[in-house]
């Protein structure tokens, strides 16, 4: 990783801070110690960090406080946070996150998993500031544009207007905000300009071009071409409408330089609109082709691709002539696009036949028009767009030149767009993958993967306020399990509990709870069954028990069971579970008398 990234860690702990800061260090990052809460928040505003890790547990000041007092006091524009505790039971996890921990890990650490999780959450928050600089771009671009841009919602209210439409209808900002689209229609045009927005907001249809006399706030007339389309939210229901105003009075005198402005402003408003719905990066590729192909007669088009070795160009999208070789890989050097990418510039072959750098192995004739123009990201050329224009004696004035120029500045940005939104996706399924893991983790038992106990009390409260005709409770308990533990080690001890887990899992029924509860402990809770159900799962068990003696190299296995079954209305949990552990301590006692 980049050694600008700067780490914050707070642990009170001098060896585990140690050993911490030395895994950091030799993964590349600049790190920042402190040895408890209140060092590292007094570090914080100096430090600057791009990420913290904090110790749950530390005096004074513990790492939920850490956390708290971050996301209510220092106003840390969202600066991740790693909670490291040696807690690993649901409500600790709830805690982290709510205290505004943005991952929990539990000791000890796996510093594979420290690893891959700093990876991620920095690629993150470099994706979270990068979006949140190509959304800055957009904002001047939009306020600095030479057309009104503005947003309507379903009542045909204001919501957002541009410094362009501001000064085209002569009224402030804050004066727009608190009128309607009404009052600035003309009176004649106001029928068919309400039915327009009641069609869009009825889905009835989902763009509009239209031209119509607007009123200004002096009361004079102007005319202008309104394009409008809806916005959906994340359900896909109309947010709002989105239009570009464009002031046609002059039209008829500026017909040829207007009808070229007019193409161009409204692929403008599309890649605008694209970017704002944040569509997949396929769309935008896409997009971008075909309304820079829009803007000539008898044109064709091609997007070109750098690939991740940085030799070679992938054609990524075309129409016209390149349609069919879509998927062709060719160096990044020769031709044209070389000359793209060399300079970074658009490059205008207006003679393509009588340059002297053309591909010769091309043996294709082109007797028009080629204009070819760098794809930036994070002022990179990534790509290049080509448009061919087969149209004899048309040449490509300075004026076109300018105009294209600042499409592919938007196209820039919407490519930037659609890469920072698939990595947000990307994350977002990560996040979701680690809470579901998180949750596994909360309710079950680490070593035999059954329900832990805290899942078990939440199951036996459920039950108890459930109605069930019957509930039984199976309670069980490894025979000797200290002494296998003494004499032949933990490992074996390990290997009994998890035979015995194994066997009450498949002895019972799928409805049935299987947890374990205590270090040689299980109970099974049993919804709906009766005396024969549960003694055929006792049974089971210890068929199962007596065919996995060879799992654990022959030795003697006894597991002690008890049970209690209760029927009808009155039920007790506690006592029913009382019950059945003192049938199983029974049984313990009798397993003991056969054994002497």
């Amino acid at each position: 990783m980049d050694q600008r990234f700067k780490i914050l860690i707070a642990e009170d702990s001098k060896l585990e801070r140690l050993m911490l800061r030395n895994n950091l260090v030799s993964w590349g990052y600049q790190v920042y110690e402190a040895a408890n809460g209140k060092d590292a928040i007094a570090m914080f505003d100096e430090v600057n960090p791009d990420l913290v890790i904090l110790d749950g547990i530390m005096p004074e000041m513990d790492g939920y406080a850490v956390c708290e007092y971050l996301q209510e006091h220092k106003k840390r524009n969202r600066t991740p946070i790693i909670l490291i505790t040696a807690y690993d039971n649901e409500e600790a996890v709830e805690r982290a996150f709510a205290a505004g921990a943005g991952e929990y890990l539990t000791k000890p650490v796996y510093w594979n998993v420290l690893k891959y999780r700093i990876k991620r959450i920095l690629q993150a928050r470099q994706a979270e500031v990068a979006l949140g600089k190509s959304e800055e771009k957009l904002q001047g671009i939009l306020n600095n544009a030479v057309v009104g841009i503005g947003m309507v919602d379903a009542g045909g209210n204001c919501i957002y207007a541009n410094q362009k439409l501001v000064d085209m209808l002569g009224y402030s900002l804050e004066e727009l905000y608190t009128i309607g689209l009404k009052q600035v229609a003309h009176s004649d045009e106001w029928p068919t300009t309400s039915e327009n927005l009641r069609q869009m907001v009825n889905k009835e249809r989902f763009e509009c071009h239209i031209e119509r006399r607007y009123i200004r706030k002096d009361q004079t007339v102007f005319w202008a071409r309104l394009s409008a389309t809806v916005v959906y939210d994340e359900d896909h229901e109309i947010e709002s409408l989105i239009g570009i105003v464009i002031d046609i009075t002059d039209r008829k005198a500026m017909d040829a330089q207007i009808s070229l402005q007019n193409q161009y402003l409204l692929a403008l408003n599309e890649v605008s609109l694209q970017l704002l719905n944040r569509l997949d990066l396929d769309h935008v590729l896409a997009m971008i082709v075909t309304h820079a192909v829009n803007l000539f007669h008898n044109a064709s088009g091609s997007l070109y691709l750098l690939q991740s070795n940085g030799s070679h160009v992938e054609l990524k999208f075309a129409i016209g002539l390149e349609e069919k070789d879509i998927g062709a890989i060719q160096y990044k050097d020769e031709g044209i696009i070389g000359e793209v990418f060399r300079t970074g510039e658009t490059v205008i072959m207006n003679d393509y036949q009588q340059w002297s750098k053309r591909m010769i192995s091309c043996d294709t004739e082109y007797n028009g028009v080629f204009i070819c123009m760098p794809l930036f990201s994070d002022k990179k050329v990534v790509g290049v767009i080509y448009i061919y224009i087969d149209e004899p004696g048309w040449v490509c004035t300075e004026e076109q030149k300018f105009l294209l120029e600042r499409f592919i500045g938007l196209a820039s940005i919407a490519y930037d767009n659609a890469i920072l939104y698939k990595l947000a996706q990307e994350e977002i399924a990560e996040r979701k993958l680690v809470e579901g893991k998180l949750r596994y983790v909360s309710m079950h038992d680490s070593l035999t993967g059954l329900y832990n106990r805290t899942y078990f009390e939440d199951e036996l409260q459920r039950i108890s306020n459930a109605s069930y005709d019957s509930v039984g409770i199976i309670v069980c308990d490894v025979d000797d399990l200290k002494a296998a533990n003494d004499t032949l080690g933990h490992a074996f001890g390990d290997a009994l509990i998890i035979a015995a887990a194994t066997a009450l899992k498949q002895a019972c029924r799928k409805s049935d709870t299987v947890a374990r509860i205590g270090g040689d402990e299980f109970v099974v809770l049993l919804p709906e069954p009766d005396d024969q159900i549960i003694q055929e799962i006792c049974q089971r068990t210890g068929e199962q028990i007596q065919r996995r003696q060879r799992s654990i190299d022959g030795k003697i296995m006894r597991l002690s069971m008890g049970w209690a079954i209760h029927n009808g209305p009155g039920l007790d949990m506690q006592e029913l579970f009382k019950e059945a552990d003192k049938n199983m301590y029974c049984d313990k006692m009798l397993n003991k008398i056969k054994k002497t």
